[in-house]
């Protein structure tokens, strides 16, 4: 397991960790980060079944200011928190179908805006 792990480290690509529940999937994903040249960049945690949707998306994507009633000043999310470091997503499953396919735009693409932004 961590002879592959170490290969995984040496990809610069999205990965998919899957696994039950306790399984170590956070940690299998720290591992990889700590081996990888991306280990002096943040490591980033979302527990997506924490927020709804339009939670999520402030979150993930950040807003800019008065993008909402409550927006006082910008906002990073946690995608730009987690720029040429790594991002772990957990949960995912429990996300709406709508909040993984914004999610997997960003991976395809790699662009994304903040909330209120043009």
């Amino acid at each position: 397991m961590v002879q592959e792990a170490l290969k995984f480290a040496k990809i610069p690509r999205p990965i998919l960790i899957r696994g039950e529940r306790g399984t170590g999937k956070e940690l299998m994903a720290r591992f990889i980060h700590a081996s990888s040249d991306r280990c002096d960049h943040p490591y980033v945690v979302v527990n997506c079944a924490a927020f709804q949707e339009e939670l999520f998306v402030a979150e993930m994507f950040g807003h800019e200011k008065g993008a909402f009633t409550g927006a006082t000043r910008e906002r990073k999310g946690k995608l730009e928190l987690a720029h040429g470091g790594t991002l772990f997503l957990d949960e995912v499953a429990n996300m709406t179908r709508s909040a993984q396919e914004k999610l997997l735009r960003v991976i395809e693409y790699q662009k994304f805006e903040r909330v209120g932004g043009s």
